[in-house]
């Protein structure tokens, strides 16, 4: 009898430290499955079409940002499959090759941006201008996005030299008196050299700003553009004349100059 209960109480010790043992194994095994997939959890977007690039690290540092400049941004070619209404939505419309835009300087631009926490939607451009069939294209995705029920406030486009241009006609087709548009060296002046493409009318709708340097002989202020056509901008434009030095290369890196503006508009409203 005394064997037997010996016996007993031996076999049930094995089973609890086996027990223990598996037990141990199977959150061991867990803790490793959580950690494997705890990136992929976090970026599990299909949509993405790249790697959400880097700031350039000698880029500069804007201060204050607002508050949903913690979200996770990312850059797209398109719309993303999933349209969430609280996040900001941004369209880069690029500037040429000719006017002092690298890819390192797009991919510095765009990496910037992502990192204020846009969802940017932009393409890389290797041809001079914007076509029609462009502009088009990016009205039609606003336009997505407000059928969505994304607020209008929530949708800015910013368009560098003949981006500028082309988001001037982009805001003329929308016609939307609430969406942002920061046009950074994209308005001809009266008296330079440069006109608008053939795009059609432009009859600017929204909430405006226009930043330009001083020292670019064929870029200057939409309200002296607009009144010389006798017309003005639909909604609200501010100007800003800038000194930076840069001339008409003002909006070829990811400068304070007009980032802090954009960061301003974009997330007070």
């Amino acid at each position: 009898m005394k064997k037997t209960l010996k016996l007993a109480l031996l076999v049930l010790c094995g089973m609890m430290v086996v027990g223990a043992y598996a037990a141990s194994d199977k959150n061991d095994l867990l803790n490793q499955f959580i950690n494997d997939n705890k990136d992929k959890a976090k970026g599990k977007s299909a949509t993405v079409v790249k790697p959400v690039p880097k700031a350039a690290s000698t880029g500069p540092i804007v201060k204050n940002l607002p508050s949903w400049a913690g979200d996770q941004g990312a850059l797209f070619k398109g719309l993303p499959n999933t349209i969430y209404t609280h996040k900001k939505y941004l369209f880069y419309l690029v500037g040429d090759a000719g006017e002092g835009m690298t890819s390192d300087n797009y991919t510095d631009i765009t990496g910037k941006l992502v990192e204020l926490g846009f969802l940017v939607i932009s393409r890389p451009k290797r041809n001079r201008g914007y076509s029609s069939r462009y502009i088009n294209r990016v009205v039609a995705q606003i336009n997505k996005l407000l059928k969505a029920h994304v607020p209008s406030k929530n949708i800015t486009v910013v368009g560098y030299s003949y981006g500028g241009m082309a988001a001037l006609r982009v805001s003329t087709l929308v016609d939307n008196p609430g969406i942002n548009y920061v046009i950074v060296a994209g308005c001809p002046r009266v008296s330079g050299k440069v006109v608008f493409p053939n795009y059609g009318k432009i009859d600017p709708v929204g909430m405006i700003w226009n930043i330009y340097d001083k020292n670019d002989k064929n870029f200057g202020s939409l309200n002296e553009y607009m009144k010389f056509n006798d017309k003005k901008v639909r909604a609200f434009c501010q100007e800003r004349e800038v000194n930076s030095g840069k001339g008409h290369a003002v909006g070829c890196t990811p400068d304070d100059t007009w980032l802090k503006p954009l960061v301003r508009i974009a997330g007070q409203r």
